[in-house]
């Protein structure tokens, strides 16, 4: 049997730029997509979980939120892959990003209760802060609903050494992306980087609105510091990666070279593509 692999999605982490790539590397019969959208979140989540053993065992690659902790439900062995960024930078593009979201509850929250990110930055919120990744990664029901997460820091260190054959860091995203592939097999000239935020600059933030989240969160804090420490290892168990890096970034340049060609290309026949599609949804 072909190994299953588990793509876990942390939201505003880069999770976005993988996923295209895990699509157009796997075919639609040996992918399972957790529907990202809150209407169909849920009901996509539930499907995954109500496979039959028959087409458990077809699946390849499985990717979105909430992934971790499926092999114990179906009894099947899985290796996870995931990608990680510093906590204070996750924090504040969730914040931006929930913001300009007229469809996000929490971001219908925010804008409701007039908080602003320095606010937030030190305040006790379950979705943006309680030390979240640490909370996502032990993966038991207590800590979702902890407090903060430094009860469950060694736990979630643990599950991450001992189930993820490759943590990749979004702020080392062509080394992150290399490494998955030498770890799962892929042969890619490149990737296209998606839903990176124009709304904002991390450059523009106010430092006290880092440290105050920081300060926060030690056990997210700790746990970023323990994965960047284990992608170190993990990519220096990976021979010549130097000089594998150096040729993927090569190509990776030579590639979205090719592809900004492309969509100067394409873009004057956006407007008619859209208008053709309008008619035709009209028409059925």
């Amino acid at each position: 049997m072909d190994d299953l692999y588990i793509f876990y999605h942390l939201p505003k982490c880069g999770g976005t730029t993988l996923s295209r790539i895990i699509d157009k590397l796997y075919d639609p019969s040996v992918l399972f997509v957790v529907n990202p959208a809150m209407q169909h979140f849920h009901a996509s989540l539930r499907e995954l979980r109500q496979l039959n053993p028959d087409a458990i065992s077809k699946l390849r690659m499985i990717r979105g939120h909430q992934t971790y902790g499926l092999d114990k439900i179906f009894g099947r062995s899985c290796k996870y892959i995931t990608i990680l960024r510093e906590p204070a930078h996750r924090f504040v593009s969730a914040y931006f990003h929930a913001i300009h979201d007229p469809d996000s509850p929490l971001g219908r929250r925010l804008r409701d209760s007039g908080i602003t990110l320095q606010q937030l930055a030190e305040a006790d919120d379950a979705a943006l802060g309680r030390d979240y990744l640490v909370r996502s990664f032990a993966a038991v029901p207590e800590a979702a609903h902890a407090r903060e997460g430094a009860d469950f820091l060694e736990l979630a260190k643990n599950n991450l050494s001992r189930d993820f054959i490759a943590v990749g860091i979004t702020e080392r995203m062509h080394e992150s992306v290399l490494l998955i592939s030498e770890r799962l097999h892929w042969k890619i000239r490149g990737y296209r980087s998606h839903n990176v935020s124009r709304e904002y600059s991390i450059d523009q933030v106010n430092s006290e609105v880092l440290t105050a989240f920081r300060q926060r969160n030690p056990s997210d804090v700790a746990f970023y510091e323990f994965a960047l420490s284990l992608w170190d290892r993990q990519t220096q168990a990976i021979p010549s990666f130097a000089e594998k890096l150096e040729h993927f970034c090569s190509t990776n340049r030579t590639y979205n070279q090719w592809h900004d060609r492309i969509d100067k290309l394409k873009k004057p026949l956006r407007p008619v593509h859209r208008l053709l599609m309008g008619k035709t949804a009209s028409m059925s």
